[in-house]
């Protein structure tokens, strides 16, 4: 006889077709509301999320047909502190989305030139 209620109580619905009806609804506008939410901040509401990423409307995509409607961050560029800046030696770091993806030590030599005009090719040459 126990037996008998335990399967009852797991096969008898609890709740009318109604109440179902409206959790089903309540499901559904919350799962929408989400994606327009994250497709909002994460795709600048010109796509859908998917896991990680975003697919890109047909509209987001600019003149030289990238996406754009998930922009990404530009890289920072700064000193680096690894190598002590001189007279002729300037270490920069890049910093993207990851950690550090690289580091560059550019030699530079400083030049002084008067200039007697502006229509001199030289100063636009860098020569």
């Amino acid at each position: 006889m126990t037996l008998n209620m335990i399967r009852l109580a797991y096969t008898t619905p609890f709740w009318s077709d109604s109440q179902r009806i409206r959790t089903h609804r309540l499901e559904f506008h919350h799962r929408a509301f989400k994606g327009a939410l994250m497709s909002s901040y994460w795709c600048s509401g010109k796509g859908d999320v998917i896991e990680d990423w975003c697919r890109c409307d047909l509209n987001a995509f600019d003149e030289n047909g990238l996406p754009s409607c998930s922009p990404l961050p530009q890289p920072v560029l700064r000193l680096s502190p690894n190598v002590e800046p001189s007279s002729t030696v300037v270490s920069l770091e890049w910093y993207d989305v990851q950690p550090a993806i690289g580091t560059k030590v550019s030699d530079y030599i400083l030049h002084h030139k008067k200039v007697d005009e502006y229509t001199d090719t030289d100063l636009y040459t860098g020569e």
